[in-house]
């Protein structure tokens, strides 16, 4: 399993956009599965994803495709986020870090 094409606000690593409230969405593939049955967000102010400043925990039952990111976000500033998930096959996946940057 894969997770891959992260995008925010349907754009790959935007720079300098006016970002009201982000949402964030991927694709999950190479799989057989047909639903995930876990998955985890997390964005942070360091491309190593040690300064987390937003930790979703475990969502289970997911039903959306656009991930809206719950927390204040600051001006002129670049956050770095990536997924987690678990499918309902029992296969794991975490993504490459992607980010995007605020106005």
């Amino acid at each position: 399993m894969r997770i891959t094409d992260l995008k925010t606000n349907r754009m790959t690593n935007p720079l300098g956009f006016e970002l009201d409230q982000p949402r964030l969405s991927f694709i999950v593939s190479e799989t057989k599965a047909k639903t995930l049955s876990s998955m985890q967000i997390r964005i942070a102010k360091d491309s190593a994803m040690k300064n987390i400043i937003y930790d979703s925990g475990c969502l289970e039952a997911i039903n959306t495709i656009a991930w809206p990111v719950p927390t204040t976000l600051e001006a002129y500033t670049r956050y770095y986020w990536q997924v987690s998930a678990v499918s309902d096959q029992q296969e794991e996946a975490i993504s490459e870090i992607a980010w995007f940057e605020t106005a």
